[in-house]
């Protein structure tokens, strides 16, 4: 009898998580820099909202799908705080005794959510979410 009960209760609580992933919508953008239109061509952008962290990785052509678990499968509705990670470019070393450096490609307001003013409400109607980013000084 006991059993019974936890395995009920396994299923209403399992249901309970499928149900919030159907509610996702799905979301796309390109993330360019603001001088020229060109592509940003690396990074992740985050999104935020303090209980959930959805992600895009950037593609070479700037573009990005948003997902929770894995890419482009949604993200649920709601407003979320943006930023973008892991946008620089390696510098090879000069031996191959040294470690290689890394150059930004974005300004490092842009790498935490609290300071790069990116913001989105995502509702039902929402699809495209496009950032145009200025680059590092």
């Amino acid at each position: 009898m006991r059993a019974n009960h936890f395995l009920g209760l396994a299923l209403v609580l399992g249901s309970l998580g499928l149900a919030g992933c159907s509610d996702r919508v799905s979301l796309e953008g390109r993330v360019t820099f603001s001088d020229d239109g060109s592509p940003l061509s690396q990074g992740m952008v985050l999104f935020d909202d303090g209980q959930i962290m959805a992600r895009g990785p950037i593609q070479s052509d700037g573009s990005y799908a948003v997902g929770v678990e894995r890419e482009n499968d949604g993200i649920p509705k709601g407003t979320y705080r943006v930023s973008i990670v892991d946008a620089a470019e390696e510098i090879p070393p000069e031996s191959e005794y040294v470690a290689p450096t890394y150059r930004k490609l974005i300004d490092e307001k842009y790498f935490l959510s609290e300071t790069s003013g990116l913001e989105i409400t995502v509702d039902s109607s929402t699809r495209r979410f496009d950032i145009e980013v200025e680059r590092a000084p």
